[in-house]
């Protein structure tokens, strides 16, 4: 290294492509044993995570009757029309309420087998939910097939329950105001009497007594949350990363090897220039 005039006092050299080159040259070793400790460290971590296995559900929205005796009512829900019925809620709604901890039941929970519903949040992924088809997506992992589908089960359950809860004040009400609509006089075997003659005096009348028949009709039918198709939980474990820790691991060891290196080369630097 060059000094000064005076003596003593020494100017700092610049670093060259070719120091740089001598520098690895020379600490090559560890640092390629760095990386190798770091890439076997990652690889036997994911050896050390226990295999996860994950269960999936399609759901449809539970639904309430809506039509021309239901529009004259109070009946409001957040789900779209269709076919004369509407959803108590939409897919995205209810993917919001999943996105909470609050929203899953303790029997859930307990279904699951876990410690608590933070957990359960843990382990839930929503896939996709489709407002159009009323549909929503989703999958939860556990240790096991058996566990991961016993669990979406459990979720399955508690929305079911959660969406007839939101049906239940809404039917209540249809089916007061129906109860509130005047009727014409029926036989015993349910058929109007004298539909003929009622048609040609009160043709709304007759009309008003279909569409509280359908109404009634539909308030019979199951229209809660439905599964689509049967839980697929497959026997193989989801695949683990193994060639990405791998990668991660080897870098993190290089750059540690460099570091290691580095320190190592400057304390020789700083006591040949104290000596």
């Amino acid at each position: 290294m060059p000094s000064t005039a005076g003596g003593g006092v020494r100017e700092v050299e610049e670093i060259s492509l070719a120091d740089v080159v001598r520098f690895l040259l020379t600490w090559w070793k560890l640092i390629l044993v760095c990386g190798v400790a770091g890439a076997l460290l990652a690889w036997a971590q994911v050896k050390g995570v226990p295999a996860t296995y994950e269960a999936q559900v399609i759901i449809a929205m539970a639904q309430v009757p809506v039509g021309a005796v239901a529009a004259t009512t109070v009946v409001t829900t957040s789900g779209t029309a269709s076919n004369g019925f509407v959803d108590v809620e939409t897919p995205a709604l209810l993917a919001e309420r999943m996105s909470l901890p609050t929203t899953f039941s303790r029997p859930a929970v307990d279904a699951c087998g876990l410690a608590d519903s933070a957990e359960l949040l843990g382990r839930l992924r929503i896939i996709a939910h489709n407002n159009a088809t009323s549909t929503l997506r989703f999958a939860v992992k556990h240790s096991s097939p058996e566990l991961a589908e016993r669990c979406v089960n459990a979720v399955v359950a508690m929305i079911r329950e959660q969406q007839a809860a939101l049906a239940r004040p809404v039917i209540a009400r249809l089916e007061k105001a129906l109860d509130g609509i005047w009727m014409p006089a029926e036989s015993d075997s349910g058929a109007p009497l004298g539909a003929s003659s009622v048609a040609e005096r009160d043709s709304d009348g007759v009309r008003m007594m279909l569409a509280v028949r359908q109404l009634r009709q539909a308030l019979a039918a199951d229209t809660g949350t439905r599964v689509l198709a049967p839980v697929h939980a497959p026997e193989q474990a989801l695949a683990t990363s193994a060639k990405q820790a791998l990668l991660s691991g080897g870098a993190a060891g290089v750059f540690l090897g460099l570091a290691v290196a580095l320190l190592w080369a400057l304390g020789r630097r700083f006591r040949s220039i104290a000596n």
